[in-house]
């Protein structure tokens, strides 16, 4: 590939900076309104067991539904990213 040397792997931080913030984002939406501070509580309690224990109720939301949500639509788009570039390489 021709071009800049660090211009690829900057995209990629760029990019993988921007699917963490639609993705804390996104966890806000809702039926029940979280402010940003919250979910990133939540995640953080949820991943390492420390920070303020947040309300069980938000912590139920985020964990239980949103993220899975989130996640799937992450994981399933990545591998429609694929799927099109490896079709477009055996054609």
């Amino acid at each position: 590939m021709t071009g800049r040397p660090g211009f690829s792997f900057a995209a990629g931080i760029v990019l993988l900076v921007a699917l963490i913030c639609a993705t804390v984002v996104s966890a806000t939406m809702g039926y029940m309104r979280v402010p940003v501070q919250e979910v990133l509580a939540v995640i953080l309690h949820a991943l390492s067991g420390h920070g303020t224990t947040p309300v069980p109720v938000v912590t139920a939301v985020v964990v239980d539904v949103r993220l899975p949500r989130i996640l799937a639509a992450v994981l399933v788009g990545g591998v429609l990213g694929v799927c099109g570039t490896v079709f477009q390489a055996i054609l």
